[in-house]
């Protein structure tokens, strides 16, 4: 049995995962961190993460 959403359908971008994640629209600063690990407060910018 198949179900259809009353929602429309979402918009897959046609990119590679890398390129999605990696890619800058809003400009931010290779410098700016992106993530920091809580246990252990290791941190990456957007520029090492690339």
């Amino acid at each position: 049995m198949f179900f259809k959403s009353k929602l429309p359908d979402i918009k897959i971008p046609e990119e590679g995962i890398y390129q999605f994640i990696t890619n800058n629209p809003k400009g931010i600063p290779d410098d700016k961190v992106c993530y920091v690990d809580g246990i252990t407060n290791e941190y990456y910018t957007f520029g090492k993460f690339k």
